[in-house]
């Protein structure tokens, strides 16, 4: 493996692990309306004798709901307080809500497995994209806190970084 020095050496150099610190001083960048990250990964939801196989989880930072605009249609959405708690909760989209639980009400509170995992339901969404998951073969868009889905699912807090921008003439001042 190439080192930073350029030779060729047995130990690899590991390039650094993206931080959010990072990502919210380029968020700062003039034209730039808001910024999330996310990591993802896909498992099975059950609850008593239903099971959704397939659910793409994604785990988003404190401004992801707001950015992506997602409708809260049950319950609440994700809070300062979940991602400090590392607590164990999860939205889930109105169609996995409704295979699951029947409706969107009744899903709120519940606990379910999530790849092993018990992560109690704060809310239920509906957006576009969650409407057409099924039709692209996933069970599910559930969302959960970035730092959550690291810990339980032994990943990256940060996989994808996104930015909103509002016009083309983004400079970067060094």
């Amino acid at each position: 493996a190439l080192t930073v020095s350029g030779k060729e050496e047995d130990v690899p150099v590991e390039p650094p692990k993206p931080q959010e610190v990072w990502v919210k001083k380029a968020a700062k960048l003039k034209g730039v309306d808001s910024y999330y990250v996310t990591n993802s990964t896909n498992t099975t939801l059950s609850y008593k004798d239903k099971k959704v196989e397939h659910a793409s989880l994604t785990g988003g930072n404190i401004t992801y709901m707001k950015a992506v605009e997602n409708e809260i249609v049950a319950g609440r959405s994700l809070i300062a307080q979940d991602y400090k708690d590392v607590a164990s909760v999860i939205l889930l989209d109105q169609e996995l809500a409704n295979s699951l639980f029947g409706s969107a009400q009744e899903a709120v509170n519940q606990v379910i497995d999530v790849g092993g995992f018990s992560y109690r339901v704060i809310g239920v969404y509906t957006s576009d994209e969650a409407k057409t998951a099924k039709t692209i073969g996933l069970g599910g868009l559930p969302i959960t806190t970035t730092i959550s889905l690291a810990q339980n699912f032994k990943m990256d807090e940060i996989s994808d970084i996104f930015f909103r921008v509002n016009d083309t003439s983004l400079t970067l001042t060094v």
